[in-house]
């Protein structure tokens, strides 16, 4: 990709969450920006900060200076920013990928690019921030913007680093049903552990539906839950490990824990004006924490080209949401 060096000068290498500036998609992708628009609007996103795509830009100079340059410096000084923010010396975090045209209404890229899971130390979280870039241009990553539509050309990666939640329970959560499109409903998949587990379909989580307009709480289904991803200190990172015979019967939420998604859920909905897809945790002191929020694509799409009397009943689908989020 040809090196705009120009750009890359005019640009941060390092954005936090919270800096509140005038952030955009093509300095933050589409997952760091909606990180950084969900801290704004006051919610609980974990601290960290992005390695913006100029950042990306500036490491593909073709004449790289010896010794650390600026893009390892920034990223090292903003690391040990973060620890002394959290009081942590080498706090873990996340290491994700957050494309320009990731997490967006037309496409997710999810599963397309590489995440790393409590790294920890400067080198280490360099050394995750350029596997991300480099994992950027598999071949994977490539069939999929061309199924898109999205074209050939590989943009500038941005990447998240984000400080881990020791989650207790971990999921996905949908504004919609997102088997049948219903916008009445909100959807909750939960399970033990880290929420990979649920994202990456290893486990057959529990199945939580809550109706936005009276609240009702249905547990669809008690999920498996055979196993989950924890910290191993043994092996210093995280793995897969089995869940104890009484712990998968059992729900993996507390009934006031579903209300606090649910209400979380209407919440971010009606900020965005669209069905959301939402990444959360819930930590081992209760604590819910927002992890990532992208558009809903399926039914998204889809409503695109439905036929008429399909609209009809997308709107009036759309109208019971925004009366029930104006009762939340």
């Amino acid at each position: 990709m040809p090196v705009d060096n120009a750009a890359a000068g005019t640009l941060p290498l390092i954005a936090w969450f919270d800096d509140g500036g005038q952030l955009t998609s093509e300095m933050l992708g589409g997952k760091c920006l909606g990180l950084a628009q969900m801290t704004a609007a006051g919610f609980a996103v974990p601290p960290g900060f992005a390695v913006t795509t100029a950042a990306h830009r500036r490491i593909q100079d073709p004449e790289p200076p010896p010794g650390p340059g600026p893009v390892e410096q920034a990223v090292g000084s903003a690391y040990a920013e973060l620890g002394r923010r959290v009081g942590h010396l080498d706090p873990p975090v996340a290491v994700r990928s957050s494309g320009q045209n990731e997490d967006g209404q037309d496409a997710s890229f999810a599963g397309q690019y590489d995440t790393y899971l409590w790294v920890t130390g400067a080198d280490g979280v360099l050394d995750a921030v350029r596997r991300v870039w480099a994992g950027s241009l598999a071949d994977s990553a490539q069939s999929y913007r061309v199924e898109r539509h999205l074209g050939v050309a590989v943009s500038p990666m941005c990447v998240g680093v984000q400080l881990m939640v020791d989650a207790r329970s971990a999921g996905v959560m949908f504004t919609l049903d997102p088997r049948t499109g219903d916008r009445s409903c909100i959807v909750i998949e939960s399970s033990w552990g880290l929420g990979e587990a649920v994202v990456g379909g290893e486990v057959r989580p529990d199945r939580i539906s809550v109706n936005k307009v009276t609240g009702t709480v249905t547990v669809e289904e008690v999920g498996t839950k055979e196993a989950e991803y924890r910290f191993d200190p043994h092996v210093g990172g995280v793995r897969l490990v089995p869940v104890e015979p009484s712990r998968r019967s059992a729900v993996s939420l507390s009934d006031d824990e579903m209300a606090e998604l649910a209400h979380l859920g209407r919440q971010i909905e009606r900020l965005r004006g669209a069905a959301q897809d939402v990444e959360w945790a819930i930590d081992r002191d209760g604590n819910l924490f927002l992890l990532q929020v992208r558009p809903e694509t399926v039914w998204s799409t889809r409503r695109k080209t439905e036929d008429p009397a399909a609209q009809r009943r997308g709107a009036l689908e759309r109208v019971v949401a925004q009366l029930s989020g104006a009762e939340s």
